[in-house]
Formats: structure tokens, C-alpha cells, sequence
């Protein structure tokens, strides 16, 4: 997750309204290392828009943008990792959930902005 400052320059105490998306990071797909099945994918990242906000030249506005989540390589099954959550002013969005690593493992996909795909015997997928 990175976080920034976003300045608002003009002459200082006026008044803007904006409109703005705040979107998260997405959720990696599983990882099915040696075993039978393939992976799910990862969720999308949960996104919101606002119209007509309220900001003022002048002042500084905190921005946090959700890295996409991380995958693993190698022998082992594994589920993968969630997006990360994004935010402006008062809007959060949250990061995408891990996918299943495949029907071997009978593990669901992980709740997020959107949930990770399911694996194939249980067919669950994250909420």
C-alpha cells in the first residue's frame, strides 16, 4: 500500500467540488504447485465513484493506493494474496480476494472488493 499527499493549490479557502473513483488493488490467482487441478483467479479489486465532494484549495488530501496481491511460484498449493484496500477523502475500497489453488486442496477462494474464484470440487468462491 502506498500513501501520498495530494496538495490542492489555487488561492487558499476556496472551495471545489469534485468527482473521483477510488479503486483497489486485485487478488492473485491460487497457485496449484505439484497437484491435479487448476488454480482460480483472483477477485477484482472493489471500486467506488463520488460525485460532487467537497475539497479545499490550500489544504493537503491523504491518497492510499492497494497494491495487487501477491502470488507464490514453486511446489506448493496456495492460495493467493488479497488486493490491497485504496482510500480518498472518506471512500475505501477494498482489495480484490485470492483465488483457490485448485480442486485438490478443497480450499474456497478469499472474501474481498470481489471475491477469489473457487475450486473445482467445492466450487466456493470468496464473498
Amino acid at each position: 500500500v502506498q500513501t501520498c499527499a495530494l496538495p490542492i493549490f489555487s488561492v487558499g479557502g476556496q472551495t471545489y467540488s469534485i468527482d473521483y473513483l477510488v479503486v483497489a488493488g486485485g487478488g492473485a490467482g491460487g497457485t496449484s504447485g505439484s497437484g491435479v487441478g487448476i488454480p482460480a483467479g483472483g477477485g477484482a479489486g472493489g471500486y467506488q465513484s463520488v460525485t460532487g465532494a467537497t475539497v479545499v484549495s490550500g489544504s493537503t488530501y491523504s491518497v492510499m493506493v492497494g497494491a495487487g496481491g501477491a502470488t507464490t511460484t514453486g511446489g506448493t498449493a496456495t492460495v493467493g494474496g488479497s488486493g490491497g484496500t485504496s482510500a480518498f477523502l472518506s471512500t475505501v475500497s477494498i482489495g480484490g480476494g485470492g483465488g483457490s489453488p485448485g480442486r485438490d486442496t478443497n480450499q474456497q477462494g478469499v472474501a474481498g472488493g470481489s471475491g477469489g474464484g473457487g475450486s473445482t470440487s467445492n466450487g466456493s468462491a470468496g464473498n
